[in-house]
């Protein structure tokens, strides 16, 4: 396996290390400009990511610290998926051709 070499995140990783979970502590500081959270919803919020890997990296994550997709109430998987699907929408920017990537990623 290649191993992927990004060294203009250095400062970002060194710089921020934290006792706490990112996606648990970001939205309870209330500086969503700050904190590059672009929507909240009622159990989910969007964020941008500072080092994306790809233009236009959003991640779509839920309020509680859950371990898996399904430890989500069905309100909250309503919620997930339906701005999963307008995110997309967005993204692709009416060119139904475009490709994007949807990834889950267990905390």
């Amino acid at each position: 396996m290649e191993m992927l070499w990004a060294p203009w995140r250095m400062a970002y990783v060194q710089n921020n290390q934290s006792a706490g979970c990112l996606f648990c502590e970001t939205p309870a500081h209330g500086e969503d400009e700050k904190a590059l959270i672009v929507w909240r919803g009622r159990s989910i919020f969007i964020q941008m990511n500072l080092y994306p890997y790809n233009p236009g990296h959003i991640m779509i994550v839920p309020y509680r610290h859950l371990a898996a997709l399904d430890d989500l109430s069905a309100d909250e998987q309503v919620e997930l998926i339906k701005e999963v699907a307008r995110s997309t929408a967005i993204m692709r920017g009416g060119d139904e051709h475009r490709w994007v990537q949807c990834r889950h990623q267990s905390r």
